[in-house]
């Protein structure tokens, strides 16, 4: 054991409130429970140029190849995105 701290996560409990809106939140869940300040920098990032692009690109493979291509060709298809 590395002593670092695990977050948990809804996958980790079989929650999945997200999609079905049907069960409680847990404590831990950044849905309801994200400190204001902490998504501001989140959104910060987002927004830096390189993150932007990559974030964009990475998010148009998804809808466009889900269920379609593997991991490896998710990843050729955002390098090309993004002229890597």
């Amino acid at each position: 054991m590395t002593g670092k701290k695990i977050n948990p996560s809804c996958v980790d409990y079989g929650i999945m409130n997200c999609r079905t809106l049907d069960k409680h939140w847990p404590d831990f869940c950044l849905t309801t429970n994200l400190d204001e300040g902490e998504l501001d920098r989140i959104l910060e990032r987002y927004m830096e140029p390189d993150n932007s692009k990559y974030s964009l690109a990475s998010a148009e493979v998804e809808y466009e190849g889900y269920r379609l291509l593997t991991r490896v060709e998710e990843i050729i298809a955002v390098a090309r995105k993004i002229s890597a």
